[in-house]
């Protein structure tokens, strides 16, 4: 098989979620571990302009909310005149990704509003080369600019969109065709309320590990709870049928998270329902384990619905830090059955806690095993290369040999 070289353009957006109650009822969700906050908090508890946990430093081996974030950031800009060029501009990324927190809490800087623009940018481009051996499902070469924004309301309102161009290098005439551009491919609205996030638009989800859905809907939806929390989601899929969707996960510890989803569908006859199970917890020092299960129970569907799925990771490759990688393997067993609707399976963007809790990359009907890695050359950009094999999950008919190249620039 040959191998792709990849050089690329990408960056990645994080979406601030919301809260507006009283700091003393601390009803902020948690920020995942892994996520960049925490090595931008620690840089700035490193150079001194703000101190960290009482002993000075800023651990972030556990989860901690938006708001205990939202407190720290408050203090780093009330001291923004002792940082440098780089200080200021982590200061002002951290700003506008807990803006909402800040003023939710009451926290008024005097120059906040001039630092956090109401309007907001931000995106993924990437350029990837996959190269299959035999056949044409993994037959991807192309450069991706997937832009993100976020329009400030007040009153803790926002609206979010997000749109996306396409070039393919191997079928240059078909860039424009659908799937290859996507305006307003999420709109939604999003608020904080109560102790929890409300969404309603068109927007991404993904439940639990990802195997039973891992796609945009149009619908509604309410988050809420730390320790234990719980989504609730209703709407339409993208075949215009009427959904229901249940999620919760559970806080367990510094390192476990165990999570549950449950998914209906109008079906025809009846309603098609989805199931799924699974855990995430870091086994020893760097050592990072995931795994999930899930099973359809589709009216007179007797077969090939069920689904199991392993990643085993060694650190974490963060793109706030350059120098961070990690090494993975992977196990997917996943039947067509057994999961409603993955198609956005392989996007790169989707966040992942610990980089190992969504099950990337494998479409349903696929049986077989990924190894590879991740490397961030430099700050807000990752180079993965993996190499998956195995054969169709329902029959074992076809196989799959696919190495993938793919270089990606954050903003």
């Amino acid at each position: 098989m040959n191998k792709s070289l990849i050089v690329g353009l990408t960056f990645i957006v994080t979406i601030a979620m919301a809260g507006t109650a009283m700091a003393a009822t601390n009803p902020f969700s948690d920020v995942p571990v892994g996520h960049w906050s925490y090595a931008a908090v620690n840089k700035l508890v490193n150079d001194g302009i703000i101190e960290g946990n009482g002993d000075g430093t800023f651990k972030g081996d556990k989860p901690v909310s938006r708001y205990e974030i939202a407190v720290i950031v408050a203090k780093a800009m009330a001291k923004e005149d002792k940082a440098n060029a780089e200080e200021r501009a982590l200061i002002n990324k951290l700003a506008a990704e807990y803006k909402t927190e800040l003023e939710g809490i009451g926290v008024r800087v005097k120059e906040l509003a001039a630092k956090v623009d109401k309007v907001s940018f931000s995106g993924v481009a990437t350029v990837r080369f996959d190269n299959q051996s035999g056949g044409t499902t993994f037959d991807d070469q192309h450069i991706n600019l997937d832009l993100n924004t976020s329009f400030n309301l007040g009153m803790g309102w926002a609206i979010k969109t997000e749109t996306e161009w396409q070039r393919q290098f191997n079928h240059p005439q078909s860039g424009n065709s659908v799937g290859q551009k996507a305006q307003a491919e999420q709109i939604y609205l999003t608020r904080p309320i109560g102790d929890g996030t409300y969404n309603m638009g068109k927007f991404r989800y993904v439940p639990a590990y990802g195997l039973i859905w891992n796609a945009k809907a149009t619908g509604v939806q309410y988050g809420f709870g730390n320790t234990l929390k719980s989504t609730l989601t209703w709407g339409h899929t993208n075949d215009e049928k009427d959904f229901k969707m249940a999620e919760a996960a559970w806080v367990i510890g510094n390192s476990t998270n165990v999570k549950a989803a449950y998914l209906s569908v109008e079906g025809s006859p009846g309603r098609d329902n989805y199931y799924e199970a699974g855990f995430d917890t870091r086994v020893a020092g760097d050592l990072q384990l995931a795994a999930a299960v899930s099973k359809g129970d589709l009216p007179g569907v007797f077969s090939n619905n069920k689904a199991a799925y392993a990643k085993l990771q060694y650190q974490s490759a963060d793109v706030s830090v350059a120098g961070s990688k990690d090494i993975f393997v992977k196990y997917s067993n996943i039947h067509t059955n057994a999961a409603y609707d993955r198609g956005d399976a392989d996007d790169c963007t989707v966040p992942e806690a610990f980089n190992v809790t969504s099950v990337q990359t494998v479409k349903s009907n696929f049986k077989g095993i990924h190894v590879g890695f991740d490397y961030v050359p430099s700050t807000n950009s990752k180079l993965t290369i993996w190499y998956m094999k195995g054969k169709d999950a329902d029959t074992g008919l076809t196989d799959y040999k696919v190495i993938r190249a793919q270089m990606a620039y954050f903003f």
